[in-house]
């Protein structure tokens, strides 16, 4: 199925040793779950028993309970897939199992293999590990069911799930790689892990880098304080986590019952192993048993997924900032590096006024002080043109003014109208006129580099670069380019934030830059970049789940719709989708000869690095499925 899946862990009320009351409250946060559309609900360690029953595991009435309180629950348990865990006794031992219910059947008993056995916990007391089960599977009610630590459960046509138990997930080498590296897109971890100060930090940055290292979805619950309370306590921790990014996460120290909700895309998840080399190349996977389960229904909009309608940056503003600081650090690192092994002296930069060439400058004032040079070995060049507007001409000399570089003026509209009448230019406003432009000031810039011992530093940022929204040996062209892999909704929210950082005059000219409209000012009286091509955050937005997801036309569509709360009207995503997939495809050969550049975000166009294609491709295949939802 090609749609999100929505996932539940539950933290119920718990008595300790009393299955018949800890089954009704398991069901009844199952009925929740389950009107609320959950695919798979999940309930901590032992829930059934309670985790913290010591020697009561080997009373043989406790154990008969728990057995029946799990038929129960199996019996009322419907398409929504229930996971919970359960002491399960084979002849002579005593397993800790995860019991995975569907459709009124106990499907299977996934066993835990990792017991501790030191400080406070004592598990190998009562419990066996995996290892020493002699059975494969158990007759239950005259059905033959399937138990052991090496099941993985498929439900057709959706997605595939393993589970851990507890300390599986601390071990040295965890079966969730194993189960990942065999097809499991959802891992599931039911656990009693106790509250320790600082320990639910930690257990929070475990289940987020698992589930980034295996491109999975984790699914994390832990037992409550309902617990008992003699030596230990227990937070009723509960963590969703997909490809590592923390989706939800529970109240800890709660009384009450409560469940976390988690959507995410098993297809997504795929696209990210079959791009990543370390699940081509694994070798050594265990074998698994593969339980075959149920149709689960999916979900049209994912209501518990962060849609983030800037996706190539977070959302928090804490956490932007931070990520804007590093990008900074990078670029600023990548370009003292080349300018090193250059051996140059001087960064030459074309300054327009707008936002790209302001960033470039900032990056460059950034190599100059980590160079320890002085700011004018940067020579900031504008050259007006036949386009060039009052505004963005005074911003780019107060700019350079402010940053203290060395700064250069050289009109080109002159030079450009000899050329266009020495090959035959009518002169009237078209591409061609354009390009002249870009070509001129590329001719200057690296003509100018060459004569002071520098290198052009490039302003192009990745939304232009996936648009083709450059001149050919233009501007398109440089030495080194340093926004290579920023897209323009990032460039605009990196200048923002050294904006909120710097002096009152810096901070001043660069919120003016960042609030004028996008435009190259090739033309007077032009309208707008995003007036003729369509909105940036919209050409960012396809940008990412057509190279990250490989998303097709029509979900693309969708999602924006979902992300941006209807801020665009469908009409004009459509018009837009359109235009970025025709410029796309048919601008890969501007790509191709691309400059260097320093990749600093999480997706590049470098024809040496993410991304290769044939420059001659054209974009049918993906029109015709766009035009089938118009």
């Amino acid at each position: 199925m090609d749609g999100f899946f929505r996932i539940a862990a539950g933290v119920p009320e718990l008595r300790i040793g009393d299955p018949e009351w800890n089954a009704q409250e398991i069901l009844r946060l199952y009925q929740e779950a389950e009107s609320r559309n959950a695919s798979v609900f999940v309930v901590p360690e032992l829930s059934i028993t309670g985790y913290s029953c010591g020697d009561l595991f080997e009373q043989e009435i406790l154990l008969d309970a728990a057995m029946k309180a799990l038929l129960k629950i199996a019996g009322k348990v419907h398409s929504t897939v229930m996971i919970c865990g359960v002491p399960c006794r084979i002849r002579h031992a005593l397993f800790n199992t995860a019991a995975v219910l569907q459709n009124g059947r106990i499907r299977g008993f996934a066993v835990k293999e990792y017991l501790p056995d030191s400080g406070v916990f004592y598990e190998k007391r009562q419990f066996s590990p995996a290892h020493e089960l002699t059975e494969t599977a158990l007759s239950i009610m005259g059905e033959s069911v399937q138990i052991g630590d090496d099941l993985l459960f498929d439900l057709d046509k959706a997605f595939c799930f393993g589970i851990e138990i507890c300390e599986d997930l601390w071990a040295v080498r965890p079966p969730s790689g194993d189960m990942a590296l065999a097809g499991a897109e959802l891992l599931i971890n039911l656990s009693a892990s106790n509250a320790v100060a600082g320990k639910a930090k930690y257990r929070k940055e475990l289940v987020k880098n698992t589930s980034s290292k295996l491109n999975a979805a984790y699914l994390y619950t832990g037992a409550g304080i309902g617990e008992s309370t003699s030596d230990l306590v227990f937070d009723g921790q509960a963590i969703a986590a997909v490809n590592g990014e923390i989706v939800a996460e529970s109240r800890r120290f709660q009384k009450e019952s409560q469940i976390i909700y988690s959507d995410f895309k098993p297809l997504w998840l795929q696209h990210l192993r079959k791009k990543n080399s370390s699940f081509l190349s694994s070798r050594g996977i265990r074998a698994f048993r593969r339980i075959p389960m149920d149709n689960v229904k999916n979900i049209e909009n994912p209501e518990f997924y962060p849609l983030n309608p800037h996706p190539f940056f977070p959302e928090g503003k804490y956490e932007c900032g931070e990520y804007c600081r590093e990008t900074v650090e990078i670029l600023a690192a990548g370009l003292e590096r080349r300018m090193e092994y250059s051996r140059s002296q001087t960064m030459v930069i074309g300054v327009s006024g707008g936002l790209d060439s302001a960033l470039t400058l900032l990056i460059c004032a950034r190599c100059a002080d980590r160079m320890k040079i002085p700011r004018k070995s940067i020579v900031g060049v504008s050259m007006p043109g036949l386009g060039t507007g009052s505004i963005s001409q005074n911003a780019a000399n107060s700019l350079m003014e402010i940053i203290g570089t060395t700064q250069r003026c050289i009109p080109i509209s002159s030079e450009v109208k000899i050329h266009l009448e020495s090959i035959g230019h009518s002169g009237l406003p078209d591409t061609t006129m354009e390009n002249a432009q870009a070509r001129e000031r590329t001719k200057i810039l690296m003509d100018t580099a060459n004569s002071i011992h520098g290198i052009v530093i490039g302003t192009g940022d990745l939304s232009e670069i996936a648009l083709g929204w450059c001149t050919y040996n233009g501007d398109q062209m440089s030495m080194y380019n340093v926004n290579a892999s920023l897209p323009k909704t990032l460039v605009k929210t990196i200048v923002e934030y050294l904006a909120d950082t710097a002096d009152k005059k810096l901070r001043e000219i660069l919120l003016k830059i960042s609030g004028q409209p996008f435009s190259p000012e090739l033309i007077p009286d032009a309208p707008s970049t995003e007036e003729q091509i369509g909105s940036y955050e919209l050409h960012d937005f396809f940008l990412w789940y057509f190279l990250r997801y490989g998303e097709k036309p029509e979900q693309i569509l969708h999602l924006a719709d979902i992300a941006f709360k209807n801020r665009f009207p469908q009409e004009e995503c459509r018009r837009t989708l359109s235009i970025f997939l025709k410029r796309f495809f048919t601008q890969q050969y501007k790509r191709n000869p691309m400059p260097d550049g320093p990749k600093a975000s999480d997706l590049s166009l470098s024809p040496r690095g993410d991304w290769r294609m044939p420059a001659d491709m054209e974009p049918g295949l993906w029109l015709s499925e766009l035009k089938q939802t118009i």
